[in-house]
């Protein structure tokens, strides 16, 4: 799916938020009650077969334990079932927000890649009321230790305010920030690319609410880094005295 079809695909999610509130269901909205509005326009605008929840094709090693790792919402080319486009949902409430689901999403979308060459068009969407997108996942920040401060979370990663492209050097990221890329990179056994591209392709606010969704892209010739060594076992307690 191309990305001015997803500007639409934004503006769609916003106004069907807007519809909810008038109509009293504001207590309903969350990251699964944005199936509706986004299922129904990828059914609506695709010809081929739109799948929810499929295994992520390349983070479920065979014989890993729990849950299969997925993707919210696939779609497949008509004629030769391909996938062809990937997104990933996020909605932001007023309470607790997850930094490392943020990082696992885009993650994963960056991982996301079929063998024989093809393209897939990767989203990452995040919708919530327009305070608790800004104050909790715009503005959200980090603890840099000690007597440093607080610094922003995600501008090193993505871009809020521009439709630029913004090149991730994994390297380079604040030693928070990489912290929760090195967390997803040993949960998953998934090495890290070395660099990655996001881009902002819809950034709109209306009577209180947010959408924003932003494309990830691998880099050509995609390079990967060395999965990070596991954090060290905390010690076991020491054992009292007969």
């Amino acid at each position: 799916m191309q990305p001015d079809r997803v500007t639409d695909l934004g503006s769609t999610v916003l106004h069907w938020l807007c519809f909810q509130a008038l109509c009293g269901r504001s207590a309903l909205l969350s990251e699964s009650y944005l199936n509706q509005p986004i299922g129904e326009f990828l059914l609506h605008h695709h010809s081929g077969e739109l799948e929810s929840e499929v295994n992520h094709p390349n983070l479920n090693q065979s014989g890993r334990r729990g849950r299969p790792r997925q993707i919210d919402f696939c779609l497949k080319s008509r004629d030769t079932q391909r996938l062809t486009a990937a997104f990933e949902l996020k909605w932001v409430s007023e309470g607790p927000f997850d930094k490392q689901r943020v990082v696992d999403d885009l993650l994963r979308l960056e991982a996301l890649r079929i063998t024989e060459r093809q393209h897939v068009y990767r989203y990452f969407l995040v919708a919530g009321k327009q305070c608790d997108f800004e104050s909790k996942f715009a503005n959200a920040t980090a603890r840099l230790g000690g007597s440093a401060g607080r610094v922003e979370f995600f501008p090193p990663i993505l871009d809020f305010a521009t439709d630029n492209e913004k090149d991730i050097v994994v390297g380079n990221l604040p030693a928070r920030q990489r912290e929760l890329f090195d967390e997803f990179a040993n949960y998953y056994q998934s090495p890290l690319p070395r660099r990655f591209i996001t881009q902002r392709v819809v950034g709109q606010s209306l009577n209180d609410f947010s959408v924003y969704v932003w494309r990830v892209r691998s880099t050509r010739n995609r390079r990967i880094l060395p999965l990070p060594a596991p954090a060290p076992a905390a010690p076991a307690p020491a054992t009292p005295a007969a």
